[in-house]
């Protein structure tokens, strides 16, 4: 169950059209490059502080999974890093 308050399920939007999206331009390859995988985090990332400064910097009552919108940045970064170091 997504919990989101205000406008924070755009995150979960955004981080979706990203992945998808570089799933769609990669290709076949997508599911073992890790670069592109981590790439397409770090493009959400960027997309997500631009969103969150340009229309709700004064707003903070918008949180997805009670985090709110001004740290997901941070969180999606940090994943991007964590996928390069993990082995599967």
């Amino acid at each position: 169950m997504i919990i989101w308050n205000g406008w924070g399920f755009i995150v979960a939007i955004i981080l979706a059209a990203c992945l998808v999206g570089g799933q769609f331009v990669i290709g076949d390859t997508w599911a073992d490059n890790r670069w592109a995988q981590s790439g397409a985090l770090l493009l959400a990332a960027i997309i997500t502080f631009g969103v969150d400064r340009l229309f709700f910097s004064k707003s903070h009552n918008n949180s997805l999974f009670f985090i709110p919108l001004r740290f997901w940045p941070v969180i999606i970064i940090a994943l991007a890093i964590a996928l390069q170091f993990a082995t599967f």
